[in-house]
């Protein structure tokens, strides 16, 4: 995130040390948003998003982290934490950066990752750019699913289905089966093809 490059294309020339990394951290900050929000957009063909890493273990001036080093938490951790919480409003927007004479566009988005329905919300939408803004629409959202997590039901069945397997081998064998690689490497293959098999199930 500390490209001096694209930073300056963005921001324009930083004046300061303090500037630029405030401006990287904006930088951070929005593109993790993008990142996270889209993730769950695109549910259940995405699995998951993480990064890479948490935290810095010693001071670094680009990183990936959400928490500097000692544990000092950036930007990014809160637009993290607000992209991921159970009832989020969301817009797609496509690039960064308009040009004069571009149509701006963007999807809004209400996602629901509850397992119970949430009710419908009134969502203003503004474009805010420097101190100036401009009110785009208003949405009255209908009531929202539930969130399937088809993939908890996925992982629980695949469960149930190994220790089927571990407690017949018990009844036919006579013996209990120590755990070992074979034993563990055995459960996270259940476990992982529950979990898809519930992520692509319809």
């Amino acid at each position: 995130w500390l490209c001096a490059s694209l930073l300056e294309e963005y921001f324009g020339k930083a004046r300061s040390l303090d500037e630029l990394i405030e401006q990287s951290q904006l930088l951070q900050s929005v593109g993790y948003k993008a990142i996270f929000e889209e993730a769950r957009r695109q549910k259940p063909y995405c699995s998951m998003a993480l990064n890479w890493c948490f935290n810095d273990v010693w001071p670094a001036a680009g990183n990936n982290s959400l928490v500097a080093y000692p544990k000092e938490p950036k930007p990014a951790l809160g637009a993290v934490s607000a992209s991921c919480r159970p009832v989020c409003a969301s817009a797609r927007v496509r690039k960064f950066v308009w040009t004069a004479g571009e149509i701006f566009e963007a999807e809004l988005w209400l996602l629901n990752d509850r397992f119970t329905e949430a009710p419908g919300v009134l969502i203003k939408s503004y474009l805010i750019w420097g101190a100036d803004s401009q009110f785009l629409l208003e949405w009255h959202t209908p009531n929202l699913k539930a969130g399937q997590h088809k993939f908890l039901w996925g992982i629980a069945v695949s469960i149930m289905y190994f220790a089927i397997i571990v407690l017949a081998g018990i009844w036919i064998m006579g013996n209990k089966p120590g755990v070992n690689q074979e034993v563990v490497t055995g459960a996270l293959i259940c476990i992982v093809s529950g979990m898809f098999g519930g992520m692509l199930a319809p």
